[in-house]
């Protein structure tokens, strides 16, 4: 997309810098992603950054608005009732899909929007890692809205570690060795120190949830940095563990489920933009 960082980038490539690239990753995370990293990453110019800026800025006005927890009334089940909803979403994710305009220009096009954390870790990781394997200008950012690696890594612990000592802050997944995901669950750890607990392993005595360290010591949970998704966990219904999500704690989400549900599950219907492709809740849909 832009032509002579293209050029550069694809004329100097080679099989020894992309194996570079995946060392650099794995000597960070402690291990290898089990997905497919790409050998290059993408060159966005200045108009369809400006672009994508003003897409995400109109649809987090949406999500703003005071009315949106009542039009998003409808995402949450009974069964997916949850109780400690917090006031806002914690995390705030857009996908775009780059397609061709009217007249050949690229513009962005939504694809998903999630009211759930993404791969905060490992994307950092990943343009710092192209950066060292290949010679990408430092003109070009990968971060938006703060100075540096810096604040950006410090922003994430204000809203992850807030003012809990990070010993008391969990990430809760299922079986976080097999999910996909790991890589950053690893580098969450590192960076921020917080707990990655599987469900499983979370304890629960009242309204109190803890888990039990390397020495066998209690540690209560004042914080809880979800990163489960309820589809996978409908997967294990035989599963056995004392935390289900549905009763009440003494902790803090630190991203709610409901969002997931409010945001991720709901809202495309609702959003008009000439960024969103037009969509429809599917008992209101009358094509053929």
């Amino acid at each position: 997309m832009i032509p002579h960082l293209r050029k550069d980038y694809n004329t100097n490539f080679s099989e020894e810098k992309y194996e570079r690239l995946l060392s650099l990753i794995e000597r960070e995370a402690g291990e290898a992603p089990s997905f497919r990293v790409s050998e290059t990453p993408i060159f966005v110019p200045e108009q369809l950054t400006r672009q994508l800026l003003e897409a995400c800025e109109s649809l987090s006005d949406f999500i703003c608005r005071p009315d949106f927890k009542q039009l998003s009334e409808g995402a949450l089940l009974p069964e997916n009732f949850v109780p400690g909803e917090t006031d806002h979403t914690a995390f705030l994710m857009m996908d775009f899909g780059l397609c061709e305009g009217e007249n050949g220009e690229l513009v962005p096009q939504l694809i998903e929007i999630q009211g759930f954390p993404s791969l905060f870790f490992y994307q950092d990781l990943l343009a710092r890692s192209y950066r060292e394997a290949f010679d990408i200008p430092q003109e070009m950012p990968h971060l938006f809205g703060v100075s540096g690696e810096e604040e950006y890594v410090q922003k994430l612990r204000n809203t992850i570690v807030g003012d809990a000592d990070p010993e008391n802050v969990v990430l809760l997944e299922i079986f976080p060795e097999t999910q996909n995901t790991r890589v950053d669950f690893w580098l969450t750890e590192k960076a921020l120190g917080v707990k990655v607990v599987n469900i499983t392993d979370l304890k629960v005595d009242g309204k109190v949830a803890y888990y039990l360290n390397e020495q066998g010591r209690k540690v209560k949970v004042e914080r809880l940095y979800n990163r489960t998704i309820f589809d996978e966990l409908y997967k294990y219904r035989d599963l056995k563990r004392e935390f289900y999500f549905q009763k009440e704690y003494d902790f803090r989400w630190v991203g709610h489920p409901h969002w997931f549900f409010r945001i991720s599950k709901h809202t495309l219907p609702f959003l008009k933009s000439p960024y969103v492709p037009e969509s429809w809740f599917l008992h209101e849909w009358e094509g053929g």
